[in-house]
């Protein structure tokens, strides 16, 4: 009679991959929307300035809740610039980013251009 630990083995083997193409499916079905601005507060010119088409990169911090709870220049144009964008985006309202329909902390990549 044939040993049966080829056969144990080939079906843990087989479990194990069929529990990985479950994860992977579950995974690939949720659905992802990013956090968009509802409220946007525009950022003060700094007094002498050039600031027409400035843009300042910034990496920021989204709660659940769809506030600002963290945000830091990436992408500098000037230190007052800076300032300016950093002090607006803070005062920022977002819908919040979505997983599957529940509002989740994302963090993104946010580049405030001035006017």
């Amino acid at each position: 009679m044939p040993s049966l630990e080829p056969r144990r083995a080939a079906l843990a083997a087989a479990v194990f991959v069929a529990s990985v193409c479950a994860w992977a499916g579950r995974a690939v079905a949720q659905s992802l929307t990013p956090p968009r601005v509802l409220t946007f507060v525009p950022a003060e010119r700094p007094d002498g300035a050039a600031v027409d088409g400035a843009t300042v990169g910034l990496k920021l911090t989204v709660g659940a809740d769809g506030t600002v709870s963290d945000a830091e220049v990436v992408e500098p144009a000037s230190d007052a610039l800076d300032a300016a964008a950093l002090a607006a985006v803070r005062r920022f309202v977002f819908e919040p980013a979505r997983r599957d329909g529940a509002p989740i902390a994302a963090r993104i990549r946010y580049d405030y251009v001035f006017p």
